[in-house]
C-alpha cells in the first residue's frame, strides 16, 4: 500500500522537504546562514517532528532517517520509514495537502505507567491519534516536549502505535 507522502525529497542543512515544496519554502529552512526568532527557536526545542511511511525497500539509516521492519500478522513484511523533521514553524508545509480536510475521528489512547499496573488506577500516560483520512496525526507529550508524527495507510498508523516519536518502542503489555 503506497503511502501518500512518499516522494524524492531532498535534505537542505537538517530538514527534509517535500519535492513540490523545495523551491516555495524561503525561511523554512534550517541552515547555518538562517536567523532564528524566538519563535523558530522554540519550534526546534520543544517540538519533535516525524513522518513515517511505508517503503518498499530498507535503505540505509542516517543521523535524520531510520528505516524498521514491520512484520505484519500475515506473515507479510514490509519497510517503514522515520525521517525527522526539524521545524522552525507550525508543521503547515509538511501537511499542505491535507489542511482542507475533515478531521475524521479522534481518540485519546492510554498507556500505563507500570506493567502490573491495575486498570482501575488513574495514573497512565495519554496520547491523541486525529484520522484525517488517509492522514494520521499523533500527537504526544513527554516531559516539556511535544513529540508529532504523521504518516498515510495502515502501515504507517500501525507503526505509531507501537514506536515514539524518537523510535523508542511503546510498552505494549500496559495497553
Amino acid at each position: 500500500m503506497p503511502s501518500c507522502l512518499c516522494g524524492d525529497g531532498a535534505k537542505r542543512g537538517n530538514v527534509y522537504v517535500e519535492p513540490e515544496l523545495q523551491d516555495s519554502l524561503p525561511g523554512v529552512i534550517v541552515d547555518s546562514t538562517s536567523v532564528l526568532d524566538g519563535s523558530s527557536r522554540w519550534w526546534q526545542s520543544m517540538v519533535h517532528c516525524v513522518k513515517v511511511e511505508e517503503v518498499g525497500l530498507k535503505g540505509e539509516d542516517t543521523n535524520t532517517v531510520q528505516f524498521y521492519q514491520f512484520c505484519g500478522d500475515d506473515g507479510t513484511n514490509s519497510f517503514v520509514k522515520m525521517t525527522n523533521l526539524v521545524l522552525t514553524r507550525q508543521p503547515e508545509h509538511a501537511l499542505m495537502r491535507h489542511l482542507g480536510m475533515p478531521v475524521q475521528a479522534f481518540v485519546e489512547l492510554r498507556q500505563a505507567f507500570w506493567t502490573l499496573q491495575p486498570q482501575s488506577w488513574i495514573t497512565y500516560h495519554a496520547f491523541i491519534v486525529i484520522d484525517v483520512n488517509p492522514l494520521f496525526i499523533f500527537l504526544e507529550r513527554k516531559s516539556n516536549q511535544l513529540e508529532m508524527m504523521f504518516g498515510c495507510g495502515l502501515i504507517p498508523f500501525l507503526f505509531m502505535k507501537e514506536f515514539r516519536a524518537t523510535g523508542v518502542r511503546r510498552n505494549l503489555q500496559a495497553y
